[in-house]
């Protein structure tokens, strides 16, 4: 995009982890079991072993269906539970990915006066949640799907009918990712570099590679990332586009770095080629910066990690005659704990 078209442009404890411990001892010294456990913090274990015991139990009741259970669990931790369980066991993180889809879906569950289940019914619950997890992979057209990210949100409670919002990230870990030095790349949409359409990669999905780099840091050897308690924020500059104007760069006539998100209303052609939908390497520098301090700042709010960062391009009519292009960025962040586990592969495939 050319201004004017003319400027150049993530008391238990003990237990997992000497449980891990004992299964590799004949394969790990005493040293290489130190590190180790000096690598995962309390927390970590902490929660680790309350997936684990979750997981034991509700698999306990899957194969003992008929056991009278006087257990029960609130549907709020019912739902934090399960989602940290999906997490756990088989949400990929740390992986590049040629592109990912939000796949979103419902689920509503009976609860009692006292808005709990007993835990048979959480198991049923959480079962039933796997398969529609399961589904959301296989419905996908990637070549090699991984789910990255599971969010349940309780939306409501009605005449004891819990209605549950169900979210899957997918990604595609098998494509080229066009990550490299910094080249002009039209907005999004695939449509290649401004130079080459041939190129399946785009602007929007460039510096979604690039920003997720920068902020992720791989974990120690035979260990692993995951999160839970994940929060997201949606950045879309139509509906506030006076935050994100920048002072002394609004000129909305010519359309070049005026936001912190890239955006333009005029002078824009509904061609493929038309140069203000073309991010050049400056401007590609430019919106890198900005969108990094945006992930920076949401992990400040929230205390919380980045876990995936997705960024879109979008071209829609505006006014009679003239498009608005525009990126929309989600922001997945979550408090980000390890796991060390020296028996591979790790997670597992919901779709095996």
């Amino acid at each position: 995009m050319k201004k004017m078209k003319i400027i150049a442009l993530a008391t238990m404890l003990i237990i997992f982890t000497g449980a891990i411990v004992m299964i590799n001892s004949c394969t790990k010294n005493h040293i290489d079991e130190g590190i180790q456990k000096s690598l995962i913090d309390e927390e970590s274990q902490a929660m680790t072993a309350h997936i684990l015991a979750f997981k034991e139990k509700c698999n306990y009741y899957i194969e003992n269906p008929g056991l009278k259970c006087g257990e029960f669990k609130h549907i709020e931790d019912a739902v934090f539970d399960i989602e940290s369980s999906m997490n756990f066991t088989y949400c990929y993180t740390n992986i590049q990915t040629s592109d990912k889809i939000l796949v979103n879906d419902h689920i509503n569950v009976i609860v009692t006066n006292e808005d709990s289940l007993s835990m048979n019914d959480v198991a049923v619950f959480s079962d039933s949640i796997k398969i529609i997890l399961r589904n959301h992979v296989l419905s996908t057209e990637f070549d090699d799907k991984k789910l990255l990210v599971v969010d349940l949100n309780l939306e409501e409670i009605e005449n004891n009918n819990a209605r549950i919002n169900i979210t899957s990230l997918i990604g595609n870990a098998n494509g080229i990712i066009f990550f490299g030095p910094p080249a002009d790349w039209m907005y999004g949409d695939n449509l290649g570099k401004c130079d080459d359409p041939t190129i399946l990669s785009d602007a929007a999905e460039q510096l979604q590679y690039r920003v997720q780099e920068e902020q992720t840091d791989n974990p120690p050897p035979n260990c692993y990332y995951y999160f839970i308690n994940n929060s997201e924020k949606n950045i879309d500059v139509t509906h506030n586009f006076l935050f994100y104007s920048l002072i002394g760069q609004n000129n909305p006539e010519d359309n070049y770095k005026d936001y912190s998100v890239y955006y333009a209303t005029s002078e824009v052609e509904p061609y493929d080629d038309d140069d203000v939908k073309c991010l050049e390497a400056e401007e590609m520098d430019f919106y890198y910066v900005y969108y990094n301090q945006f992930v920076d700042d949401f992990e400040d709010e929230t205390n919380k990690k980045l876990n995936e960062i997705i960024i879109d391009g979008f071209a829609e009519p505006y006014g009679l005659n003239n498009e608005r292009v525009r990126h929309n960025l989600k922001i997945i962040v979550g408090k980000r704990l390890l796991v060390c586990n020296i028996t591979l592969p790790w997670p597992q495939n919901i779709v095996d």
